[in-house]
């Protein structure tokens, strides 16, 4: 028989999820969002996953993620001691885009007077940049003075942004009637 210090067997220690710092999306469309994982040392080398475990990588880094829920899941490489996050799913969103509320509008006076003017009303959460000729070019302003009889299509953005509103055949017409 065995007479030195009581012998203990037991199973593996599960790796245990740390950290997780994860950065949503910065822009409508964009698939810029990433999810890093910290895990403390186990008994071997863990596998990472953000699908719930349908895949498994060696990279505790995830990059270049869209809008959508992701499931973090820890194992170690052999497949055992599978730990699911608790607070799963990381969701990640596309930034708001700002709304367009109202536009109110001033028709030129004559044929070729240029005393038109389209003023923007929209919500944001951030800076809005205003735009008639498309999105082409932009300005702080929601105000647009010395307009032409015409065409416009109306936009807001966001500085540096993707995410828009707009609104397009927004028609200046002169007020004479002869």
């Amino acid at each position: 028989p065995y007479s030195g210090n009581p012998v203990m067997v037991g199973g593996p220690v599960d790796p245990q999820i740390v950290d997780i710092i994860a950065e949503n999306i910065s822009d409508c469309g964009a698939s810029d969002g990433t999810i890093d994982i910290t895990t403390t040392p186990g008994v071997g080398a863990v596998e990472y996953s953000i699908n719930g475990g349908l895949t498994y990588l060696s990279d505790s880094s995830f990059s270049n993620l869209g809008p959508g829920n992701y499931d973090v899941q820890v194992r170690y490489l052999n497949g055992s001691c599978v730990v699911i996050y608790r607070d799963n799913p990381i969701t990640f969103e596309d930034p708001a885009a700002p709304v367009l509320v109202a536009l109110d509008t001033l028709d030129p006076t004559g044929c070729t007077n240029t005393d038109g003017r389209i003023s923007i009303s929209a919500v944001g959460d951030r800076d809005l940049l205003y735009s008639i000729d498309g999105g082409v070019n932009f300005q702080t302003s929601n105000t647009f003075d010395n307009l032409a009889a015409g065409g416009y299509h109306v936009v807001v953005a966001y500085a540096g942004q993707a995410c828009t509103a707009s609104q397009s055949n927004i028609t200046l017409t002169n007020d004479n009637v002869g």
